[in-house]
């Protein structure tokens, strides 16, 4: 088992830990997806809030009909932050959300990951007043995957790699051995957007807010690979990706919500048409379009534990042009910590 795993590991199991002592400090965990957007009648100060949660499975087959003997085990970490400071009609909004999951079947001896993600985001935003649901906005962000990439087969695999100049080669990977695609924090992704922003409602059953602007993204690829095999040839295809950048404009659309106090859900969908990328790769118009859609329904079974399903879906033309999807459902044990009153500037 490799460092990462072994962190991994050490993190989940400190979630899991922690949830056991963390009963006297834990608060509404539905506070979390009901509280950061500010409105009018928040007072001044900062306004704080962490979530941090683990899930881990374990499954054993030995003789059983239709399934491989071996070990099944399943390691995750969810993590979700806010610091949020509020002056009159001067707003700061701050996030960090950090998904992991690595899983590791009988056919191959590596774990692998099935989820990584750590999204940054940071945004100002001035309430007009007497409108103060609407106004300017200018929001940063940054998205990426913190770990190395790789895939492994139970096989030895034919692997061909195609890099940006067109240029391919062939590799033989003995079975179990990492097929190496990306490395640490690839792709990395930043986003600077200015424009105008609309929270039409704000109540405790649903939020909407929508925000409206143009902006540029810079992706730095490290020259990772992407999986892009062909069913019908013998080899494992992978494709180079390489640095670019774009500016066009951008619509973001989140609807979140509470029913009754325990169960909560939201949406996001934000779509960013270019006008300009530093690379071309044939596409134009709205097949240029980058989409991101993601939804989720947390259920809370105790003040320790939840229900969760996320679904993630992501089309990014100039790294993949295919959908990415992600989806699944997890038991979650851990613990939030939010502060109650705003604390003094």
């Amino acid at each position: 088992m490799n460092r990462i795993q072994l962190t991994t590991i050490g993190l989940v199991f400190f979630a899991l830990t922690s949830a056991a002592h963390a009963q006297d400090v834990i608060e509404d965990d539905l506070k979390a997806t009901v509280s950061t957007a500010a409105t009018a009648e928040n007072p001044d100060g900062w306004k704080l809030g962490l979530t941090l949660g683990a899930t881990i499975s374990f499954q054993h087959n030995s003789k059983v009909v239709g399934s491989v003997d071996g070990a099944n085990f399943q390691l995750g970490l969810v993590m979700d932050g806010f610091a949020n400071f509020r002056s009159g009609n001067h707003e700061w909004q701050n996030s960090l959300g950090i998904r992991e999951t690595f899983t590791k079947t009988p056919n191959v001896d590596l774990f692998l990951k099935s989820t990584d993600s750590l999204a940054l985001k940071t945004t100002y935003l001035f309430r007009i007043p007497d409108v103060d649901w609407l106004g300017p906005f200018v929001r940063v962000s940054l998205d990426t995957s913190i770990f190395e990439g790789y895939d492994a087969r139970a096989t030895d695999t034919t692997v061909l790699r195609t890099k940006t100049n067109g240029d391919a080669a062939t590799e033989v990977i003995p079975a179990q051995e990492a097929i190496d695609l990306t490395g640490y924090f690839e792709p990395l992704t930043l986003k600077e957007v200015a424009g105008v922003f609309a929270n039409p409602v704000q109540e405790k059953e649903i939020q909407v807010n929508i925000q409206l602007g143009v902006g540029g993204t810079q992706t730095f690829t490290q020259n990772g690979y992407v999986l892009a095999d062909k069913a019908d040839t013998p080899e494992l295809e992978l494709n180079q990706i390489e640095d670019f950048q774009q500016a066009g404009g951008e619509l973001e659309i989140g609807i979140k919500g509470q029913v009754e106090e325990y169960m909560t859900w939201g949406t996001n969908a934000s779509f960013f048409q270019p006008f300009y990328s530093s690379i071309d790769n044939g596409l134009s118009g709205l097949d240029l379009m980058t989409i991101k859609f993601n939804a989720g329904v947390s259920v809370r079974l105790a003040k320790w534990a939840s229900l969760d399903y996320v679904l993630t879906a992501k089309r990014e033309p100039l790294i993949l042009d295919e959908w990415q999807v992600q989806n699944g459902l997890l038991l979650t044990a851990g613990f939030s910590i939010f502060s109650d009153e705003p604390t003094a500037p």
